[in-house]
């Protein structure tokens, strides 16, 4: 992006040196005259003073930030770079073209402290301009690359905390069918089959930056039936969903955290105390909220790792778009979630 700007400064710079003098003519309501522009003196003056801005731009500028004595380096190769300008004026325009073309710029007899004066001011302008934009130009350069630095980084963590969360459900599940089998249920096997099918949605969905709303919440309903196989009745879970969540994307496995840390923390087997979800969607935000009673046999100010990797998650992925509450209320714990989708 930054390369593609500094192509576009350095067109209009000198679309603009060129064509300045018929505005100067125009607004002097003297004749405006294109073929003035194609003269052997402002050939020169382009040709030299374009030399002159990038020896300024490419070689001075960027030794210049190299050098640990910066004042000292402006100065000296800014001297530089105007004697250049001064040598390669005279050179063409008071030694080569009165010699092949009968013409120069100056008059004849001009004396040369005067002549290198006088083009101080001309070649300065070249020096200054290719200062100017060349700092522009890296300065953004330097906050593109710091950028695409933090990109990198968020990226690599995202996918670092991505990749925490198989091992972290697979170890939460496992755990909960071992106990199926331990104790001979007929439940263990629907349990296997089911996390079949989910570990089949967590390959495929887990990788994309976003998923279907309708698929991550069906995921979420299978994961909720998963947990619940292991108690007697079944689990207590009550689930809500207003609106439609067609046509509607969010970032993979944002909402299993709220119950993975519900059915690890919480009372799940209480019909007259369950565990309450409630998720509302509209058009352009979604509303997620999870609460259980505390178990009291597990910290209650504990959130999990599942609900910690969520938040830094929510941070990277929905930065200034998301707001995320936890808290206890008297015997409750409760997990709120607001997304701007």
């Amino acid at each position: 992006m930054a390369k593609r700007y500094e192509k576009i400064i350095h067109i209009v710079y000198w679309t603009w040196f060129l064509f300045s003098p018929l505005v100067y003519w125009y607004l002097r309501r003297e004749p405006v005259e294109l073929m003035k522009l194609f003269k052997p003196l402002f050939i020169s003056q382009f040709i030299v003073g374009a030399t002159t801005f990038y020896f300024q731009y490419f070689l001075v500028m960027p030794k210049l930030f190299k050098s640990k004595r910066q004042i000292g380096s402006v100065v000296l190769w800014s001297i530089i770079s105007l004697l250049i300008y001064i040598i390669l004026r005279y050179f063409v325009e008071e030694l080569v073209y009165p010699h092949f073309l009968g013409l120069r710029n100056y008059t004849a007899g001009t004396s040369l402290v005067y002549y290198v004066f006088d083009n101080i001011y001309f070649g300065g302008k070249y020096i200054i301009s290719a200062s100017l934009i060349w700092l522009v130009v890296n300065n953004a350069k330097i906050i593109e690359a710091r950028n695409e630095l933090q990109k990198q980084q968020a990226e690599a963590e995202i996918n670092f905390l991505r990749g925490q969360i198989n091992p972290h459900f697979l170890f939460n599940t496992i755990n909960n069918i071992y106990s199926l089998v331990y104790h001979k249920s007929e439940k263990a096997l629907p349990a296997i089959q089911k996390l079949g099918e989910l570990m089949r949605y967590m390959t495929t969905e887990l990788a994309k930056e976003k998923v279907e709303l309708e698929k991550e919440i069906e995921y979420l309903r299978s994961s909720i039936d998963l947990n619940a196989l292991r108690y007697t009745g079944g689990g207590a879970v009550n689930m809500t969903i207003t609106g439609d969540p067609k046509r509607k994307e969010i970032a993979p496995f944002i909402l299993l955290p709220f119950v993975e840390n519900a059915f690890k923390y919480g009372v799940a087997d209480e019909q007259h105390q369950p565990i309450e979800i409630n998720l509302r969607i509209e058009e352009d935000k979604l509303t997620y909220s999870c609460r259980n009673k505390i178990n009291d046999t597990h910290n209650a100010d504990s959130t999990g790792t599942g609900l910690s990797n969520l938040k830094r998650r929510l941070n990277l992925l929905y930065p200034d778009n998301h707001c995320f509450n936890t808290g206890i209320d008297g015997s409750y714990y409760h997990a709120e979630l607001e997304i701007n989708l």
